[in-house]
């Protein structure tokens, strides 16, 4: 398994490049990340985005072989019914360079999401709200889910201390 890297900018960067640069109107993403660091692997089922139809995922290339694995998994272990149930197949995102959400809309280096990376996955947003606490008996996002997750060592959003994101899947430790 992958050592991720911690959450700090610094291990963020080493591991995963850094996709910003300093110009003089602040911090913006670097227009050759996206370029050296961003790869966009198959939906392995039937995804949304609204009314978009997602047949590719936006993520850094380290994490495409681990998240792939974990897509095969939900397409063989669930079925379509579940996945619309629980809402599996509504993504509300990977790659999208902005700041963590809650922080005042404020970019800085420190106060990027994982998302910037293309280290992060959301999935279920609808059923599973940020700041929302998990509840299991709510349709939030199943543990078989969280389980697949969590074998390749993503970190699970519902388990941050403060403010759980249980839509969130992020490749740190």
């Amino acid at each position: 398994m992958v050592n991720w890297p911690n959450r700090d900018a610094v291990s963020l960067s080493n591991f995963y490049g850094q996709p910003w640069k300093v110009t003089s109107d602040g911090i913006v993403l670097d227009p050759l990340f996206e370029r050296a660091h961003i790869t966009r692997i198959p939906a392995a089922f039937d995804m949304w985005m609204g009314e978009a139809k997602i047949m590719r995922l936006a993520v850094n290339k380290k994490i495409a072989e681990p998240l792939s694995r974990i897509l095969e998994r939900i397409a063989k272990e669930t079925s379509a019914k579940e996945r619309r149930e629980f809402g599996i197949d509504e993504y509300g995102g990977g790659f999208n360079f902005r700041p963590i959400r809650g922080n005042g809309g404020k970019l800085t280096v420190n106060k990027l999401s994982l998302h910037s990376y293309g280290a992060a996955v959301d999935f279920s947003p609808t059923l599973n709200p940020i700041e929302k606490p998990y509840n299991p008996s709510a349709k939030m996002m199943p543990h078989e889910i969280i389980e697949i997750f969590k074998s390749e060592g993503a970190f699970w959003g519902g388990d941050f201390r403060t403010r759980p994101d249980c839509q969130h899947f992020e490749f740190t430790r």
